[in-house]
């Protein structure tokens, strides 16, 4: 019994370590108009990447299409769990199958979130 104790006093750690050590957040915040507030409507799309993040699968997010031709007023791109728990698998896989790949990070997904500006006029809140 003291033993299973003292197996989870040495895990815990180890998994809280590898939970969070892949996360990474940056946050672009443009200043709007006094006219203008941030929109309810949140944008999220995955940004694809290979070969240690060096190279990019995917087409960089397109701001003014997203936006419909309005202003951005926040865009949040994050390497968070859900797209580390993607990255290992993938690498995981592969590694099995090439195992020379094994330091090379062939996938690494990064979530883009934009928050679009709309005209005060147009919205439902009333600010002073």
């Amino acid at each position: 019994m003291m033993y299973n104790k003292l197996g989870m006093f040495k895990i815990l750690p180890i998994a809280c370590l590898i939970l969070t050590s892949a996360c990474s957040t940056m946050h672009f915040t443009q200043d709007i108009s006094a006219k203008r507030i941030t929109s309810d409507k949140t944008i999220s799309k995955w940004h694809n990447t290979t070969l240690n993040g060096m190279v990019e699968i995917s087409q960089p997010v397109n701001l003014y299409k997203e936006c419909l031709a309005q202003p951005w007023q926040r865009v949040t791109v994050e390497y968070g769990a859900k797209e580390g728990l993607t990255s290992a698998i993938v690498d995981s896989v592969v590694d099995i199958i090439i195992p020379a790949l094994s330091f090379v990070n062939l996938y690494a997904p990064w979530e883009v979130e934009v928050h679009c500006t709309q005209p005060k006029a147009n919205s439902p809140l009333k600010l002073e």
